[in-house]
């Protein structure tokens, strides 16, 4: 009796507040509808009432709903369901460095927005307040496109990329911040925080950084195993997620296709549910990269069916399929008694609250981001801040005897190389209304005097898949048919005799599923088959292949390699990439020659495409010509993202071969060189840095890219970047890539040799003057703040920014011990002949770490190092400091 009289009155008492609430709203709004009947009951529906808490509404939405209707919400795309009044929405939106504006099927709808430098320009920046000024003129585009489209899309992102760079060779480092943990969550928070805006009440777009956590293989990313310890995945793989649950908030997570420790990322209760969520108390939803959930059976093998796949996953805490498999099995899940429905309530709870935040069940009105209007999109604002960027993360690498800043009185200009008159943006790029390459931007520089010309000098690696070879080109290996010999191996050593042996008289083949196949005896998996014959062209020149294959799926899918006269021209067994691209070949017109591709695929879908192309002729002597007659030669080399992205690692961090012979050639003939690499990662420079008498870093520097390059080399704008990431010397200071452990020579605080430039790496047009430090105690408690104070001086003679870098050591030595860790830093900007005080203040629990005998994060007591400089090599004061727990 006493239990349904407390329920009783618990729901009066709702009532009553739920009365009080919708009565001060109706007096507030007079006689305007603040609320909004999505099931056209005309009643005020408790998942209805913006003036309820998020646990009502959604508790009352989710006892709305069917079963069926339920699972329709955990996908990608939210179905809509009119007689609730949920509209459709789709989940999968980028704004990595920009929206990505692609609504499908609206040809009214806007889809050129700001592009902004890649991520990795973006953290050479080292400032936090910059990075939430972009992120809230992305937000703002976002919303302003979204309120276009009733909400169809936009409201969040899968956004930002917080993998740590452990490896310069992963495809994805361009995406991230860098390999410091520290700096990585400074630009992360305050990128989280831009994009998820500052109302007390509703979010302006849900972030989701990813992908939690240690993603830093992508070729094999479907199927590898992460093994690291628990001191390294805490201290290194964990603070930037954490940073951006703990302090940035974030209201969305996207795991990771890689299993950790053997287990997958999407089908991991310690990593979603113990951490995630128990340890670090985030409240929103996590999705699932885009079919990983058809990983955790089919390619890590960690469930026998995919039934048994999604209820690991939903169980373990993967609400949202990027993916079919939630939609598939689910429902078979039930029935199977693997999962029931109160896992669907808990999963699609989150996922409904996450809606009710952005303020999508709600008169639109109260939303403030509503009122966004379109003409932020691409704005004069947003332009002048995507230079402002740009400007801010070009580092400059070397300047010898102060070459740069060059005159503009130049006579003769020669730019050159296949960076130079192209626009490279990066990964996960919007589409902007205009694009300035480095060759536009020094044209709009120089005085109307100065002769400026352009020659590509070596070959542009394209991503797309060049024009198939057919039949006209194909030859058997006597040379007397059309098509090459095609042997089928059901086996994936080209092992015995083959099953099926034919003549293809083209190279485009995909075998998606048995329906597909060449015939019924080929093994749809486990399979290999080589190509044999003779090519033989109608034009003379060099000629370039690329190969594609689908995904690698596992270890011994190996993917294609093509012979010509038995030279290895493209080679995935060893690259990694389901698509690939070799070196130019010259192959004169009416000529035979051997031609051989092998192809290994071990389990999923099966392809084999070769495409080739011509390629201009004469590259190389063009630009060693033009360079001849200049009195000044603009190098830009570099990559783009058909040699480094998303599923393309590197198996080398140099130059390509091409552009290494046209540095050297045109350094022969013309000494006076400006080298700027766009690219989006570390590359191998050794040569060139000790040749070159300047070398800038600029990285895929957005629309404005080729105006901030020229503002910098002609000395309109000191450069101020700083490389948030180590420059390797060669291949040799490289661990293996698959290795997680960092402590074996990784990033600047385990690299036993001298990097080429050090992490926090950049240089000035200006110098910079230090004294007068002062380290506020020697002794610390650990609740106490540690202040370092000094003094910073512009002594030279033009406006200079500098980042003052704060670097902290353990005197004890472990084999987790760094060389140092940064701790803080601070970016000052000073007029010349100005001085200023400045001081980094750092709490003694931000040097907390994981303690593997007690298996908690602790502060170790004892004596510490603390170093101050303007990179992490670059050291000018240096003092001892302890730290005590016990009071004294």
């Amino acid at each position: 009796m006493m239990v349904r009289l407390k329920l009783m009155l618990s729901i009066k008492m709702n009532h009553l507040i739920k009365i009080f609430f919708i009565s001060i709203l109706f007096i507030s709004c007079a006689e305007d509808k603040i609320w909004v009947d999505l099931n056209n009951n005309n009643i005020l529906d408790d998942y209805e009432n913006p003036s309820l808490p998020l646990d009502i509404r959604v508790h009352d939405l989710l006892s709305r709903m069917t079963l069926d209707e339920k699972i329709s919400q955990l996908q990608g795309f939210s179905k809509p369901i009119d007689r609730l009044g949920i509209k459709p929405y789709v989940w999968r939106n980028e704004a990595l460095h920009g929206v990505m504006a692609n609504a499908d099927n609206c040809d009214s709808c806007i889809k050129k927005t700001t592009v902004f430098p890649q991520s990795i320009g973006l953290a050479s920046t080292w400032n936090p307040d910059l990075v939430y000024e972009e992120a809230t003129a992305i937000s703002d585009e976002a919303r302003a496109l979204a309120n276009m489209i009733d909400n169809y899309r936009y409201l969040n992102f899968w956004n930002p990329m917080i993998n740590i760079a452990r490896d310069p060779r992963w495809g994805r480092t361009q995406e991230g911040y860098g390999e410091d943990p520290f700096l990585v969550s400074k630009i992360a928070v305050q990128y989280i925080k831009g994009l998820q805006g500052d109302d007390d009440h509703y979010i302006k777009t849900i972030a989701s950084p990813k992908h939690f956590v240690a993603n830093n293989v992508d070729g094999d990313r479907h199927f590898t195993n992460s093994e690291i310890d628990d001191k390294i995945l805490r201290d290194y793989y964990f603070p930037a997620f954490k940073s951006s649950i703990v302090e940035a908030n974030a209201q969305g997570l996207m795991s990771a296709y890689n299993a950790l420790n053997g287990v997958p990322c999407s089908s991991n209760d310690f990593l979603l549910n113990d951490v995630l969520r128990n340890e670090w108390g985030f409240k929103g939803h996590v999705v699932s990269d885009c079919g990983a959930i058809y990983n955790i059976h089919a390619n890590h093998l960690f469930a026998k069916t995919p039934e048994n796949g999604v209820a690991k996953a939903l169980k373990s805490g993967t609400d949202m399929n990027c993916g079919g498999q939630y939609a598939k099995y689910l429902m078979e899940a039930i029935e199977n008694g693997l999962i029931n429905e109160m896992d669907i309530n808990r999963s699609l709870g989150r996922i409904l609250r996450s809606r009710f935040m952005l303020g999508m069940f709600d008169n639109q009105n109260l939303v403030p981001y509503s009122k966004i209007p379109k003409e932020v999109i691409d704005s004069k604002k947003h332009r002048l801040l995507a230079k402002k960027v740009a400007l801010e993360s070009i580092v400059l690498l070397k300047n010898e005897n102060n070459f740069l800043p060059l005159s503009k009185n130049i006579k003769t200009i020669a730019v050159i190389g296949p960076n130079a008159d192209t626009a490279h943006f990066g990964n996960y790029s919007g589409t902007p209304a205009y694009e300035v390459t480095p060759l536009a931007g020094i044209k709009s520089k120089v005085s109307p005097e100065t002769i400026v010309k352009y020659a590509q000098g070596a070959p542009i690696f394209r991503k797309d898949v060049l024009p198939p070879l057919t039949k006209e080109y194909l030859f058997s290996p006597s040379g007397k048919e059309f098509g090459l010999k095609a042997e089928f191996y059901n086996n994936m050593n080209f092992l015995g005799n083959p099953v099926l042996t034919r003549m293809d008289t083209n190279m485009v083949h995909q075998w998606w599923d048995e329906g597909t196949f060449p015939d019924s005896i080929v093994n749809t998996d486990k399979f290999s088959v080589r190509w044999t014959g003779k090519i033989k062209t109608k034009i003379s020149g060099k000629y370039f292949f690329n190969a594609r294959t689908t995904v690698r799926s596992s270890a011994k899918d190996l993917g294609i390699r093509i012979f010509i006269d038995d030279e290895l021209v493209v080679d995935q067994w060893t690259s990694l990439r389901h698509w690939d691209s070799g070196i130019s070949k010259r192959l004169l017109a009416g000529e035979f020659y051997d031609f051989r591709v092998e192809y290994v695929e071990d389990i999923d879908w099966a392809e084999v495409t070769i495409g080739w192309k011509l390629v201009t002729d004469n590259l190389l002597e063009n630009a060693i010509s033009l360079a001849k007659k200049s009195d000044l030669v603009i190098l830009v080399l570099g990559s783009n993202n058909a040699l480094e992205e998303e599923l393309h690692d590197r198996s080398s961090i140099s130059l390509l071969s091409d552009q290494q012979e046209l540095i050297k050639s045109v350094y022969q003939v013309n000494k006076n060189i400006v080298l700027i690499l766009i690219n989006g990662s570390p590359i191998s420079i050794e040569w060139e840095a000790n040749n070159i008498p300047a070398i800038l870093e600029a990285w895929y520097p957005g629309q404005e890219g080729g105006n901030a390059i020229a503002d910098i080399i002609f000395g309109d704008y000191n450069p101020n970047g700083k490389l948030p990431v180590t420059f390797y010397k060669n291949d040799k200071q490289l661990t293996d890539f698959y290795d997680y452990d960092i402590t074996k020579g990784k990033t600047y605080m385990y690299l036993k040799d001298e990097p080429l430039f050090p992490f926090g790496y950049g240089l000035s047009y200006t110098k910079f003057d230090f004294d007068n430090f002062k380290l506020n105690k020697k002794q610390f408690h650990v609740s106490d703040t540690i202040k370092v104070s000094l003094d910073i001086e512009n002594i030279g003679n033009m406006i200079g920014m500098e980042v003052v870098q704060l670097y902290i050591k353990p005197i004890k030595l472990t084999k987790y011990t760094p060389k140092k860790q940064l701790k803080g830093f601070e970016k000052v900007k000073l007029q010349a002949g100005d001085k200023k005080s400045t001081e980094i203040r750092l709490p003694v629990s931000i040097l907390e770490s994981y303690n593997s005998d007690f298996k908690t994060q602790i502060i170790e007591e004892g004596e510490y190092y603390i170093m101050i400089g303007n990179s992490s090599e670059n050291i000018f004061f240096k003092d001892r400091f302890s730290i005590y727990s016990k009071v004294k």
